[in-house]
This record gives structure tokens, sequence and C-alpha cells, in this order.
């Protein structure tokens, strides 16, 4: 059984549970189990926190909306809106194949994988600023110069012997 509403000052608890009894287990379901019945639970708080022992939020099928997401401890902000703290990332499909997918809006854009130093960039990956796939390396991370172009137009490929300095005049 619940132990009730306690209220101090402007602080409202409830517990539900079954006080700590070995081996009980306690199940609360909210809203209707019919079939094609619909509802919404609104939480007004700025936190929800899980306790340690929870290992595993299930979700059959559902679809999460965010503007913001940081894992293992990360931080997201409004211009890393997903940043994840890990040592290793996996990225799996049991099927036949799997694919990620990285867009950009325009032709002039970026569709870029940035590796970094100290959060300073030292080598670009991807669709840089056109629609060709290059690599480009930067001594330092103030100046990118282009070690390796696909040319998607031309289906051209090149390298640059000059890796890392600025082309001789």
């Amino acid at each position: 059984m619940g132990t009730g509403a306690t209220t101090t000052g402007l602080t409202k608890t409830v517990n539900l549970g079954t006080g700590g009894a070995s081996g009980s287990t306690t199940v609360v379901n909210i809203g209707p189990a019919t079939s094609g019945a619909n509802g919404t639970m609104v939480v007004n708080t700025p936190t929800v926190t899980f306790a340690n022992a929870v290992t595993q939020v299930g979700m059959p099928q559902a679809n999460l909306t965010s503007q913001l997401l940081g894992l293992g401890g990360a931080t997201a902000d409004s211009y890393n809106r997903l940043s994840v703290n890990t040592p290793a990332v996996l990225l799996n499909n049991a099927g036949a194949g799997i694919e990620a997918t990285v867009n950009k809006a325009a032709v002039g854009n970026d569709a870029a994988f940035a590796f970094k130093t100290g959060f300073s960039a030292r080598a670009l990956i991807g669709l840089l600023g056109s629609d060709d796939f290059s690599f480009k390396v930067s001594p330092d991370g103030s100046a990118f110069y282009e070690a390796i172009r696909a040319s998607r137009s031309t289906t051209s490929r090149s390298l640059s012997l000059a890796i890392c300095r600025p082309p001789m005049p």
C-alpha cells in the first residue's frame, strides 16, 4: 500500500510501493489498457529522476521527441543537441545492412565528420562546401588544406602532396 501524501511547506511527496518488503513487486498502471484508447500523461517538473537501481526502461515502438539529449553524463546544448560521453559507440543491425545518414540542406553546405583535439578541429571528412567527397587537414585548427578529393561530377580523384602546408607560390 502507498504511504499517502506528505506535505511540508511547498513540498508534496506521494509514496507508492511496498515499504521495501523483500521480494515484493510494485506495478503502477496509468491510463486505459484497452486497445485503441488514447491518453496523455503530463509531467510538469523540470527534472525527472530514476533511482540508481533502474537499469532498463522499456518502450516498445515508442517515438521519443527531445530538443536536447545528453547521454553518459554529457550535456547537450543549442549547438550540440545530441551529446554523448562514451569510450565507444555501436550502431548495429542484425539484418542484412545498416545505414547512417548525414544530410545537408544545400550544395554549398557541409556534411562532415570533424576530428578534434581539445575541441579544435584538426581533420574534416565529408562533403565540405560542395558535393565532392574530401578529406581536409589542419596543422593548428585555423586553416584547412585538402588532402584527398573525389569529384562527384567527373569521378576523378586527387591527392595533395603538400598536406598541411600552404601551396607554393
